[in-house]
């Protein structure tokens, strides 16, 4: 009689083991098809546009140096906000290829702490130094000369207006240089993640020697993260800074890409970009009905934020003495927090996972 018993109870044993690995497996396949739809729907669209964006305003440059005026110049400065806007859409896709060789700072280097970065673009353009308008020597110089923030002022700070008059040929051919390095930085992001042995590979095979992702808690555990880590960056170095505690208080110039009207541009492309990772995801198809409606309020923050940032006037100083415009962009920033706690908390927690520290804390 004791020997059936221990014989029921191992088969009992066993026939849970199994279920439990059927279901580890299911859940597994379940979290790498979530990771493929975003790389293929979120991913690797969003680095193609930046590629051709990045094209286009390479050409525009050129064009303007070669014969300069206003129309070539409004050209260039249109070209630079679809740039900004592609960029915006993938810059906190912080991992694999955007996070190696410093491709994020010669991109975009900020915050610039104490402007030193803009001090070198100005001391630049004030000696004439003829080095930064070769690509090749550009990109092995500091990284604040290389990428969007540089090329905000090339184009739109103090005396661009001499580039459309013909003026400044080593200023216009310092723009055409950054917009080449950017254009060859975005195209190594495409060859990299279409890449099938690249690190595409490394997140859709989670296994115990993968140096990055041995399972698949932690292939959507990532996810969460940067998406969560982009939002919090959002708030922490982009709107704070500017909206300060009171319209009277709130600092224009801490805006990024203030000179060129693009602020509302960038945030509202960041929000965009990590929405598409998030409806990508289709996370709402592994969770029951309850959490599924959970997460469709998710898309109703996102839906949020971006009506807010669409509103963001050209010149942000005006906010200064609009309340109402002023109080808009203050309540996108509080949105920006009920954001921040669905992918830190609420959302991990319907998956079982223990969210990960914000990149934004340090070590």
């Amino acid at each position: 009689m004791t020997h059936s018993r221990f014989s029921l109870a191992a088969l009992c044993l066993g026939v849970f083991l199994s279920v439990a690995a059927g279901s580890a497996a299911h859940a597994a396949a379940d979290r790498s098809e979530v990771i493929e739809r975003v790389i293929s729907h979120g991913i690797r669209p969003g680095f193609e546009a930046f590629a051709g964006s990045a094209e286009r305003l390479a050409a525009a440059t050129h064009q303007l140096c070669s014969a300069p005026d206003a129309e070539k110049f409004a050209a260039t400065t249109a070209a630079f906000a679809d740039l900004i806007d592609s960029w915006s859409r993938v810059e906190f896709i912080r991992l694999g290829p955007l996070a190696a060789d410093n491709r994020l700072e010669r991109v975009m280097f900020w915050p610039d702490r104490r402007s030193r970065g803009l001090a070198q673009v100005q001391e630049a353009i004030r000696t004439g130094d003829d080095s930064v308008t070769d690509p090749v020597a550009l990109a092995g110089k500091s990284v604040a000369l290389q990428g969007l923030p540089a090329l905000d002022f090339v184009l739109a700070g103090t005396g661009s207006e001499e580039i459309a008059a013909g003026t400044a040929p080593m200023r216009c051919a310092f723009a055409a240089a950054i917009a080449d390095n950017v254009s060859d930085i975005a195209g190594q992001f495409t060859a990299e993640w279409n890449d099938p042995d690249g690190f595409s590979r490394l997140w859709l095979e989670p296994d115990a020697l993968n140096p990055m992702f041995r399972d698949g808690d932690e292939q959507l555990s990532r996810l969460l993260t940067m998406i969560g880590d982009g939002i919090e960056l959002i708030h922490v170095q982009r709107l704070e800074p500017v909206v300060q505690d009171s319209r009277k208080a709130m600092k224009p110039k801490a805006a990024l890409f203030w000179r060129s009207g693009n602020f509302g541009r960038t945030l509202g492309g960041n929000i965009e970009g990590l929405e598409s990772l998030f409806v990508a995801a289709q996370l709402q198809d592994l969770v029951p009905a309850s959490d599924a409606r959970r997460l469709d309020g998710t898309l109703f923050g996102f839906h949020e934020a971006r009506a807010v940032f669409a509103e963001v006037p050209g010149d942000i100083a005006g906010l200064a003495t609009d309340e109402a415009g002023y109080n808009r962009l203050a309540y996108g920033d509080i949105v920006l927090t009920g954001l921040i706690d669905n992918f830190k908390e609420t959302i991990p927690v319907m998956f079982g996972l223990i969210s990960g520290f914000s990149t934004l804390d340090g070590d």
